[in-house]
């Protein structure tokens, strides 16, 4: 009796915590929500290794939560001004942030990728960076010099 108790405890553990040890080792599943915009492990995890690569002080981890989350805001209040960027413009921004490595934006990429930092990652970042610029312009005009 005392064995059969002990396997259904053990087969209730288990179903009960088996699904929250497998999502919490999924690099996608939600690491945060902003405004019911997920951010994943994964993104987390990419955004600190792009922030260790540019040598940005402090805990790559912390920092780069912090951003992503003022991304998710930056993005909504671009979208709240019907703000986006063309391809042309995303472009255009990863090549002014090559130039500063003294790369071209093919080159350059493909040293982030070799240090672990994806293309999407990058792009993602490069994206809210112009996006933000264009949300203070749209917002605080001749005022402002972004």
């Amino acid at each position: 009796m005392n064995n059969l108790i002990f396997i259904i405890l053990t087969i209730f553990v288990v179903m009960i915590f088996t699904p929250q040890k497998i999502l919490a080792n999924n690099p996608f599943s939600a690491a945060i929500v902003v405004d019911g915009e997920i951010i994943t492990h994964y993104q987390i995890t990419q955004r600190a290794r792009l922030l260790q690569v540019l040598n940005v002080p402090g805990n790559p981890k912390s920092v780069a939560r912090t951003q992503l989350i003022e991304d998710s805001l930056k993005r909504k209040a671009s979208a709240e001004l019907s703000i986006v960027i063309t391809k042309e413009e995303l472009q255009a921004g990863i090549e002014e942030f090559a130039v500063r490595a003294t790369l071209n934006a093919d080159r350059f990429l493909k040293e982030l990728a070799k240090l672990g930092v994806d293309r999407t990652a990058f792009e993602q970042f490069i994206e809210t960076s112009l996006l933000w610029r264009y949300v203070v312009q749209a917002k605080f005009g001749a005022r402002s010099n972004v």
